[in-house]
């Protein structure tokens, strides 16, 4: 079966609650994730002590489904501790785009470049894409790319996903 939509998402906030993790910080009155806690509190075991947030079992099922795609697209730099919690859970995707090690570029740029640089080729160009992220900037960063963008947050305070994203042929 011709795989005919491709599901993107990113993991922090969106599928994963990994905020026992996160350090908050204020600057010039704006509140930051303090990235350097946040590398030093990303062990084997800290990560494992991350749970799933409702989205995850969307994901899950767009990963057992014939006719999708499944990417993860994350900010984080992926561990090998990432992966086998991907795994443990059943979300193995088909690809994975993540931040390399010294890479300090802004999120949504990030972002636009990884997945922009994909998405004509030709597995991908005919398929409808939708996009799951917590972070407005981040979907507004890849409209005209994508076909929807989906804030996780109130997806997840509500539990559910619009139907008519989803195909069933």
């Amino acid at each position: 079966m011709k795989k005919t939509q491709l599901f993107i998402f990113d993991l922090d906030d969106t599928v994963v609650d990994s905020s026992h993790r996160a350090t908050l910080t204020v600057d010039n009155g704006q509140v930051e994730l303090d990235l350097n806690a946040w590398k030093q509190d990303s062990t084997y075991e800290n990560i494992m002590k991350d749970s799933l947030l409702p989205l995850a079992s969307f994901m899950r099922d767009c990963i057992n489904a014939e006719h999708t795609y499944v990417w993860v697209c994350t900010a984080r730099n992926m561990q090998s501790a990432d992966h086998d919690y991907l795994a443990k859970h059943g979300l193995t995707p088909n690809l994975v785009l993540s931040r390399q090690l010294d890479d300090d570029t802004a999120d949504h740029i990030l972002k636009k470049k990884m997945i922009g640089k994909l998405l004509n080729l030709k597995p991908f160009k005919d398929c409808e894409t939708i996009f799951f992220d917590d972070k407005p900037k981040n979907l507004q960063a890849l409209e005209g790319l994508i076909d929807f963008n989906l804030n996780a947050r109130p997806l997840n305070d509500i539990g559910a996903i619009p139907m008519d994203l989803w195909r069933t042929a």
